[in-house]
Formats: C-alpha cells, sequence, structure tokens
C-alpha cells in the first residue's frame, strides 16, 4: 500500500496537468470550426442538401363529387389536376440550389468572423506580455532611481522634486502594469470562455510572425480580387437567391395552364351511355396583377445590388487606406529603430558598462532613456499587428483552404 500511494498520487497529478494544459495558437484558430455558430449553420446547410424541394409536375390532384335530386345513378364526378409548368420547375431547382449555397456562403463568413476575433485575442495577448516584460524593466529602473535619491538626500546638490516626479512616475506605471494584468487575464478568460475549457492560450509553442514576413505578404493582401471576399460572395449569393425567388414567382404568374379536369356524368348501369368529358381552364392575366409580390422582389434586389455596389467601394477605399498606414507605420518603426541604434543612450552604455558607483544615476537615466525607446518600437509595432490584422479582413484571405495561422512564421496549416 505504501509503494501505490505515490503511484496514485503520481497519475491524479499527471492526469490534472494532461487536463490544464496550454493551449496553442493553432488549436485556438482550430476551435473556429466548432463554435456553436458555425455548427448551427452546418445544420441548416445540410438540412437544405438532404431536403429536395424539386417542384412536381402536379401541383394539385383534386376529387369532386355532384348529386341530382339525390339519385345515386345520376350523380357526377370530376377529377381535377393543377400542373406546374416547366419554367416553374426550373425557376424552381434553380432557386432551391441558390439558397444552399447562400447558406454555405454564410458558413463561411461566419467562419472567418470567428477566425478574426481569435486573431485580434492572440494578438492582443501577445503585446500584453511584450509590454508587461519592458515595463517591469522600467519599474526595476524607477525602484533603482529612488533608491539612488535617497542616498543622495545629504548632498549639497540633491533635488528633492528629482525623486518626487520618480516617484510619480513608478506610481503611475504601477497602475500601467496592473491594467495590461487585468487586459490579460481577461483575454485569458475570454479563451476558455470561447473554448469551453479550463486551458490558457500559451504563445510560447510557436514562432510569432516577423515584420518582414508581414512585409512580404502585402503585396499578396494588396493584389487578392475583392469579388473573392466573404463579405461580397455572401451578398452575390444573397442577390442570386432574389433573382431566383423572382424568377420563381414569375413562373407561376405566366402558367396560364390553371387545371386539366375530366367529368364523369350519367347513368352507371350502360356503359355506353355513360358520359364522359374533358375541359381544360387558362387564367385570363389581367393588368396588374400578381404585380405586388413580384415588385416588391425586383426591389429588394435593386437594394442588394446597391449594397453590394457600397460594399465594393467601402473595401477598396479602406484597403487603399489601410496599405497606405501600414507604409508609413513600417517607416515610422524603421526610423525609431535606426533612433535607438544612434541615440547617445545606446553609445554611452556600450562605451561605459563599468562605471563606477559615483555615476550609477547617470547609468539609470541611460537605461530608462533606451527602455523608453525600446517601449515606443513595441507600441509601434502593436500598431502594425492591427493594421495587418485589418488588411488580413479587407483581403478576405482568412478563411481560405486550406486554414493557415497568419500570425504564425511561415503561416503554418492548422
Amino acid at each position: 500500500m505504501k509503494v501505490c500511494l505515490p503511484i496514485i498520487i503520481f497519475l491524479i497529478s499527471s492526469l490534472n496537468a494532461i487536463s490544464q494544459a496550454p493551449l496553442s495558437a493553432n488549436s485556438f484558430l482550430a476551435s473556429s470550426r466548432t463554435q456553436q455558430e458555425m455548427l448551427h449553420q452546418e445544420k441548416i446547410v445540410q438540412f437544405l442538401q438532404r431536403t429536395s424541394y424539386q417542384m412536381p409536375w402536379i401541383e394539385q390532384v383534386e376529387l369532386r363529387t355532384r348529386t341530382h335530386d339525390f339519385e345515386i345513378s345520376q350523380e357526377e364526378y370530376i377529377f381535377r389536376v393543377t400542373p406546374n409548368s416547366p419554367r416553374q420547375r426550373w425557376a424552381q431547382n434553380k432557386y432551391h440550389n441558390s439558397t444552399i449555397r447562400t447558406g454555405e456562403m454564410e458558413q463561411q463568413f461566419i467562419l472567418e468572423e470567428a477566425l478574426l476575433d481569435r486573431y485580434e485575442i492572440i494578438a492582443g495577448l501577445y503585446f500584453c506580455e511584450r509590454l508587461i516584460r519592458v515595463k517591469n524593466e522600467f519599474f526595476l529602473v524607477y525602484e533603482d532611481k529612488i533608491n539612488t535619491l535617497k542616498k543622495s538626500a545629504l548632498l549639497s546638490n540633491f533635488d528633492i522634486t528629482d525623486l518626487i516626479k520618480t516617484e510619480d512616475d513608478r506610481n503611475d506605471l504601477q497602475m500601467e502594469l496592473l491594467n495590461l494584468e487585468n487586459t490579460r487575464s481577461g483575454l485569458q478568460t475570454l479563451v476558455k470562455l470561447i473554448t469551453e475549457s479550463e486551458d490558457s492560450l500559451d504563445l510560447t509553442q510557436g514562432n510569432f510572425i516577423g515584420l518582414e514576413e508581414i512585409k512580404n505578404i502585402l503585396p499578396e493582401l494588396y493584389g487578392t480580387p475583392l469579388e473573392q471576399h466573404p463579405l461580397l460572395v455572401r451578398q452575390s449569393a444573397r442577390i442570386e437567391t432574389l433573382e431566383y425567388e423572382y424568377n420563381v414567382e414569375d413562373a407561376e404568374r405566366r402558367n396560364v395552364l390553371d387545371y386539366v379536369e375530366s367529368r364523369y356524368e350519367g347513368q352507371r348501369k350502360d356503359f355506353l351511355r355513360e358520359r364522359l368529358s374533358i375541359g381544360i381552364g387558362f387564367k385570363l392575366p389581367l393588368k396588374g396583377s400578381s404585380k405586388l409580390k413580384l415588385n416588391e422582389l425586383k426591389l429588394e434586389q435593386l437594394e442588394a445590388e446597391n449594397k453590394q455596389e457600397a460594399l465594393v467601394y467601402d473595401l477598396q477605399m479602406k484597403k487603399g487606406e489601410y496599405l497606405s498606414k501600414m507604409q508609413a507605420l513600417l517607416d515610422e518603426h524603421a526610423l525609431l529603430l535606426k533612433q535607438m541604434e544612434t541615440s547617445q543612450a545606446r553609445f554611452s552604455m556600450d562605451q561605459y558598462p563599468g562605471l563606477a558607483d559615483a555615476t550609477a544615476y547617470s547609468l539609470l537615466k541611460i537605461r530608462e532613456s533606451l527602455l523608453g525607446k525600446e517601449l515606443d518600437i513595441v507600441k509601434k509595432e502593436q500598431e502594425i499587428f492591427e493594421t495587418y490584422l485589418e488588411l488580413l479582413h479587407l483581403s478576405g484571405i482568412v478563411a481560405e483552404q486550406p486554414l493557415r495561422n497568419y500570425l504564425s512564421a511561415g503561416f503554418e496549416p492548422f
């Protein structure tokens, strides 16, 4: 029993560790396929695919009877058939296929939105971690500056305002760190809610995309045809569905054959004396009749087409706007890197790594200056990544098969 107990404890600990294993970015992105909205839309599409909406040749069959003076021998029978025209059957078949396509495009759009939400969470966590790291280093510098200033309090050149300002800066930094940690915690909670698990997102399992790869993919993002964007594809499918729905209504209006009937009446004892007749009914179209529904559908179709044109214009304008913004951000980032490399603070830190204690405060100020520049670079990279995600959305390639992680080095498939 003494031997079994440690083994049991080890197994339980191992199971707990497995159940709370960190979640990779690829696994988190893959969870978009199984979110509730996607599964619900998939059920709708599968139902439409399994269900036959093919219009029959015969719409309605009637059997009527009528008596004369309640004499059974004089009873009359009418067998009436209401047919559908070939045009109606064609239009109905096209309409059903277009509803399936619309459902599939809606599913693709939902997938893209789900992936974009996850990309924003991943990028948010990535930069939370980087900002926390830099600001923690800042905090240590402020602590050292405060300690150094307190030791210099008895010197004749001591300025109390330097100590007060440094303490204020440290206190402000503490609040910023707290806000960042709360943001990180909130994003991890969101990950758990989305995946319906207790797993936290771990970004150390894969390589994050670099700025060079972002620069290399920009021409592809710019050159992607707008017609392939899920938003426009979904809208095109909607217009097509409205067009075929209009055709269904129009085919019904143009079907002038109302019914074909066979009438039987006469004595039942002698077949030769029984009377059998065939009749045909035609619809006589009147001016303006049955136009209301058609006009409503045509108006709805025109509105959908206008919306599509507005979407095309909006996507074109935004794509150009964000590409210009991206180029400006990349130029600013390059300038920040150059300024950091050529700064006097960098030169001083490289030239005087072993200064005496008398110059410790100067070294701390140099370190503070370098951290400030590093913080500016991280914030600029955060803007670049936010703009990159917008360009991914505008290009419409996020949900293209096979699915790829556009925030990973090499765009790993998942």
